[in-house]
């Protein structure tokens, strides 16, 4: 008698299985045009972990001037010798750029304030060295800026995005040295928050752990950043809103895309000396490692090193 052959069942006819799946709708979480949350609430965090930074402590001795770069007027030291670092290390070539781009009538308009929006925009995905590095090689079409999709519902008028029609970064030597100086001085916890967040005109970081930064085509929420009084302070009655631009799902990550308003030239130079007039910029000062081993070079001889405070 001969025997079935593999796969093949003794009636001749080959066996099938089918498989039955069911689909469970998915909860919305957040819908479209929808505040998730406003950032006062997080002021107190990111107070404390600009406490626990180096340059949150300081270097400097309680009232001592600092040191200010003749040039930009934007960068501070805590002495004479960080500065001379800090210009054979990097300043000398970043000073031109930060002369150039607070010259500009038209921060909209202006290359230097497009690139400085992209780096705010990468200032957490992208480091020289790490997973994101191949950014760096990436055409310069290839890094636009562009408003998420869905946030023209927003139609308060402090609201409304800079630039509606995207933007692009020609220069990508330039925007990684920009972007060098806003990770080493902007995010003191760069390893520790998914997300930092910055106000205009007042530098405030805003931790925020349950939402991510992304590309356009991954973002799902905006901030919505208040324009800044004549005085240069945020409108208290308006803070800055995260929003939803599409209908959110239970278990998705919230993923920010781009922030809003720069104000004038005047309130951009302001903005500058709050975001960096506080603290000395070099690298002694700005890295842990370097801090502990070059406290002394700072000549803050009344300063203990950061890890005894």
């Amino acid at each position: 008698m001969a025997q079935p052959e593999p796969g093949i069942s003794g009636s001749g006819k080959e066996e099938e299985t089918q498989t039955t799946t069911t689909t469970t709708p998915r909860e919305i979480l957040y819908k479209e045009g929808s505040v998730i949350t406003d950032t006062r609430y997080f002021v107190w965090q990111a107070d404390e972990a600009e406490r626990q930074s180096v340059c949150g402590r300081g270097l400097s001795m309680p009232g001592k001037p600092m040191a200010r770069c003749s040039g930009c007027k934007v960068v501070h030291y805590c002495s004479k010798i960080c500065q001379k670092e800090d210009w054979s290390d990097r300043h000398k070539e970043e000073c031109k750029l930060y002369r150039d781009w607070n010259s500009m009538e038209h921060s909209v308009e202006t290359h230097a304030h497009r690139m400085f929006l992209l780096a705010l925009k990468a200032v957490i995905r992208l480091k020289k060295e790490g997973p994101d590095s191949d950014f760096y090689r990436l055409p310069y079409d290839a890094t636009k800026l562009i408003r998420p999709p869905g946030s023209d519902i927003i139609t308060d008028k402090p609201y409304r995005t800079v630039d509606p029609d995207g933007v692009v970064i020609k220069d990508l030597d330039d925007f990684s040295r920009i972007l060098g100086r806003v990770t080493q001085n902007w995010v003191p916890g760069l390893v520790d928050y998914s997300l930092e967040v910055t106000k205009v005109g007042k530098a405030v970081l805003v931790p925020l752990k349950t939402i991510g930064w992304g590309d356009t085509c991954q973002a799902n929420a905006i901030l919505a950043v208040p324009p800044v009084r004549p005085d240069f302070k945020l409108v208290s009655s308006k803070p800055s809103r995260i929003i939803a631009t599409r209908d959110i799902y239970v278990g998705e990550k919230v993923v920010l895309e781009r922030f809003e308003n720069f104000g004038t030239l005047a309130q951009r130079q302001y903005g500058h000396l709050e975001m960096f007039g506080r603290k000395c910029v070099c690298h002694m000062c700005t890295d842990p490692a370097e801090a502990e081993r070059n406290a002394l070079k700072c000549k803050n001889s009344g300063a203990p090193p950061p890890s005894q405070r």
